[in-house]
């Protein structure tokens, strides 16, 4: 056993130079970390920063991380608000267009150009496709954009609860 430690101890010894220049490099970067302000909101769902290097920052900057935090849900709560609005017109948007593609002036106009160039004319065969295409596209949009909104709104409602607890950290 002595002589393992005495074998670490010359290592040691030998690469001194190489292990502080390690150490001060790591503890510059941690600084450097630590100080700069977040760019990004940092907290999940139990309103709890999120990673190591976001709560070193908790912990070194104080009031100042926490300001800046109060400042970055600010603005995203109306940004996913906005989002949230747009989600739901493409939804309704999608609703209605169902009764575009019937629309009767879209008929007649396809069978005006079908009537003048009948070699554009789809085969039964490529009409059901198609069909059963724009179905499955229809029925992938609505579940996306469902999820989405079930998203935002989530997002949203942990949002403001944080908000006051946020606030508080401010103080």
């Amino acid at each position: 056993m002595h002589v393992l430690i005495a074998k670490l101890r010359k290592l040691l010894q030998d690469r001194r130079l190489e292990v502080v220049a390690i150490l001060l490099v790591s503890i510059v970067a941690i600084v450097i970390a630590a100080l700069l302000p977040a760019n990004s909101l940092s907290l999940n769902d139990s309103c709890e920063v999120t990673g190591p290097v976001q709560k070193l920052k908790s912990t070194i900057q104080g009031k100042r991380y926490w300001v800046k935090q109060l400042q970055l849900l600010d603005k995203e709560i109306p940004l996913l608000e906005r989002q949230l609005e747009f989600t739901r017109i493409l939804q309704n948007f999608n609703n209605n267009n169902d009764s575009l593609e019937q629309n009767k002036d879209i008929k007649e106009a396809e069978e005006i150009l079908y009537s003048k160039y009948p070699k554009f004319r789809p085969s039964p065969e490529e009409l059901r496709k198609r069909q059963m295409q724009r179905q499955a596209a229809a029925i992938w949009e609505a579940q996306f954009l469902q999820e989405l909104e079930q998203t935002d709104t989530k997002r949203i409602r942990i949002l403001k609860l944080c908000r006051p607890i946020i606030l508080a950290a401010t103080q």
